[in-house]
């Protein structure tokens, strides 16, 4: 009897100290992540650089015994498919992409969006109502900052000012769309646009960066409102950034990618 209330009193210290975690935070979990291709920020989950956020997202999750299962599917499959329940959560999303998600209070990067027209276009942006005078290419579900939103919004299934793709290669489709004439301007974080032209052997200088976005918006490891234990894995990963910041790994994790930090 008394040494089973010196057992009691033992686990009851450290669960007050925190050695002891409860199962809903410290259980080993398989935390599933998807998104489509949207190389820097993400990209191939076969490669030894999958994209910076999924190295950033092991590098903070496993070493809390928790095995990170990345995979690629068109974006907007992914933002249904968390709230479903049938993945834990998106890589690289905004919060006006997807309120109700759980997102950490550390943002995981800046996305900066922009439009891209050909090399030979001397188009000029001069506020919102200039966009008018373009046609442009974006992808479905996405969002491109406030700004850019709202114009997309406003005139939605005019084809004369606005095309959309979306599924698997939709930055690509595009980016040709562009080449050949069809559209004549692109919707595009520079970064992941200068990347597709790299992987597809396309000519960076046949295209010009016209603008730079007006409403950098910061990017997130966001978490399914379905999952009970997202509020867990939000905390997780904001503590982490931090600490991958302090440490210096951060900075090794960009240099992959020959991004630098957003801060």
């Amino acid at each position: 009897m008394r040494a089973a209330k010196i057992i009691t009193l033992i686990i009851g210290l450290l669960l007050a100290s925190g050695t002891l975690l409860p199962a809903t935070s410290a259980r080993a979990e398989v935390i599933k992540l998807s998104a489509d291709a949207y190389y820097p920020f993400h990209g191939d989950p076969s490669s030894e650089h999958p994209g910076y956020m999924i190295e950033m997202a092991r590098a903070i999750l496993e070493p809390l015994g928790h095995k990170v299962e990345y995979s690629v599917m068109p974006w907007a499959r992914a933002i249904r498919e968390a709230p479903a329940g049938k993945i834990d959560g998106v890589v690289a999303a905004g919060k006006g992409e997807v309120p109700t998600f759980v997102f950490p209070d550390e943002p995981q990067g800046i996305l900066r969006d922009a439009i891209f027209t050909l090399k030979e276009n001397g188009w000029r942006y001069k506020g919102v109502e200039s966009l008018q005078s373009l046609s442009l290419g974006y992808i479905s579900d996405y969002s491109y900052g406030p700004t850019f939103d709202a114009y997309i919004a406003a005139h939605k299934g005019e084809k004369e000012r606005l095309h959309a793709n979306t599924g698997d290669g939709a930055l690509l489709q595009n980016v040709e769309m562009l080449r050949r004439g069809r559209i004549t301007g692109v919707f595009s974080n520079p970064e992941v646009f200068y990347a597709t032209l790299m992987k597809e052997h396309l000519p960076a200088d046949a295209f010009r960066l016209a603008v730079v976005g007006p409403d950098p918006d910061p990017a997130y490891i966001a978490f399914s409102p379905k999952s009970p234990k997202a509020a867990y894995y939000a905390k997780a990963i904001s503590d982490g950034t931090r600490k991958l910041r302090e440490s210096g790994e951060l900075r090794n994790i960009l240099a992959h990618y020959g991004i630098e930090d957003w801060k």
